[in-house]
């Protein structure tokens, strides 16, 4: 690296003394290669760290750094011009434009890395879900709770709040790119007193509704240093605005965004109609996230609504078993959030779960009734998941014949999921 030139996780510094105690500060940011070139945004700052002159410059052109220069020097004042001619901050523009992108590059360097049987395990902050150091996207339908359980998560992390979880205390900036002030305002008085905390209590929340993701990163930056942000929860990555979600470069952009901004992560993402297996978009989000969270809603009437949390993605850390809450609301809104009971929200199971269900569903079928004891030792399965599996509303209890409770199947239709697997297939997957 030059002599004197630094560079940081946002950009390249290259400090410039004229004069004893007079030392101006040419510096570069928002680096990037682009289909026209290497450009960045090159700022000549004064002895106080404020721009004097600042411009987005094509590196590699001779007439873009020499226009820079001269306005420069212009921008001097009358003593200065005479310390500092053009002639010599042209050749530092020169200099430093020349050694902008190399330095950049060069950041990340191959290393010998060694195992280490000594290092710790992966830290959550927020378990299952949210880990640190690393990124989680959790997706649904619109409009399904999504927003609701990941601000009672932030605020979960951020008070030290383990009603709903066990999380590790941390700053969180809840970035709402969604909805209005008021409507956050409202939400997390909501979700402060479902979770038992005072309802006037703060979180950060940076309000920018309409904008895009890229204009607030340095804004961002500057909060997570000024405040000692741990954690940033993105509501969400729909309003990125960043380019096509399904085009893999803007996604790359708005992931890079967020692990530039900071390490620890939570994304809220959509599914679209024609899908609800996977966020929407391109497949570079499923790449980038270490954590994929579906959350699947049952709605039983107007004033509860079930959340299944299902984790389908965990990069170095165990899968989480499926989870149920629920969400009550009252004329007011949100007036309750807790865990499910087991028989609440049939329609809610984990994938495996309906698997099983059409398996038993097609033996009952066909044997007209049975036990559980016999389902299960015809089919393989575990007594206890196929008790569980019973409740379901596509089952019904026949009644009792001596001492054995007999089921059958409610109706003829089989339930939705994946295709099932007969008990001799059991070991061959």
């Amino acid at each position: 690296m030059p002599d004197s030139f630094t560079v940081d996780e946002s950009g390249v510094s290259y400090p410039r003394q004229v004069e004893v105690g007079v030392v101006y500060t040419y510096r570069a940011d928002a680096i990037k290669r682009t289909p026209i070139g290497l450009t960045a945004r090159v700022s000549l700052l004064d002895e106080h760290g404020l721009p004097m002159v600042f411009d987005t410059l094509l590196l590699e052109n001779l007439r873009a750094r020499g226009d820079f220069a001269r306005e420069a020097h212009a921008r001097l004042g009358p003593n200065q011009k005479k310390i500092y001619l053009e002639k010599q901050i042209r050749m530092d523009v020169d200099d430093f434009c020349g050694n902008v992108w190399p330095l950049w590059v060069g950041r990340s360097r191959a290393e010998e890395t060694k195992g280490d049987l000594m290092m710790p395990p992966p830290k959550y902050v927020l378990p299952p879900y949210v880990v640190e150091g690393a990124g989680t996207i959790a997706f649904g339908p619109p409009e399904r709770g999504k927003s609701y359980i990941c601000l009672a998560m932030a605020i979960s992390i951020d008070a030290g709040c383990d009603y709903l979880w066990q999380c590790e205390p941390k700053k969180v900036m809840f970035l709402n790119l969604e909805r209005s002030k008021d409507s956050i305002k409202r939400r997390l008085t909501k979700v402060n007193m479902a979770l038992g905390l005072p309802p006037e209590r703060p979180l950060l929340v940076m309000n920018a509704r309409g904008k895009k993701l890229g204009d607030l990163i340095e804004a961002i930056r500057e909060d997570v240093r000024e405040k000692n942000v741990g954690v940033i929860i993105l509501d969400s990555l729909s309003r990125v605005g960043m380019g096509s979600l399904t085009e893999d470069m803007p996604a790359n952009e708005a992931m890079d965004a967020l692990n530039q901004m900071v390490g620890t992560w939570l994304a809220i993402g959509h599914t679209s109609r024609a899908d609800s297996t996977h966020v929407f978009g391109s497949q570079m989000f499923d790449a980038a996230a270490d954590v994929i969270l579906q959350v699947k809603t049952q709605r039983v009437g107007d004033q509860k609504l079930g959340i299944g949390l299902q984790m389908t993605k965990a990069n170095d850390i165990p899968r989480a078993p499926f989870r149920k809450l629920a969400l009550c609301f009252d004329q007011y809104g949100l007036s309750e959030m807790r865990e499910a009971g087991e028989n609440e929200f049939p329609e809610l199971v984990p994938p495996q779960a309906l698997n099983v269900a059409g398996e038993i569903f097609d033996y009952l079928l066909e044997a007209g009734k049975a036990t559980p004891t016999q389902i299960a030792r015809d089919t393989g399965h575990g007594r206890a998941v196929i008790s569980k599996v019973l409740r379901g509303s596509q089952f019904v209890n026949l009644g009792k014949t001596g001492q054995f409770t007999f089921y059958g199947v409610r109706q003829a239709e089989r339930p939705a999921g994946e295709p099932v697997r007969g008990p001799q297939q059991q070991e061959l997957v």
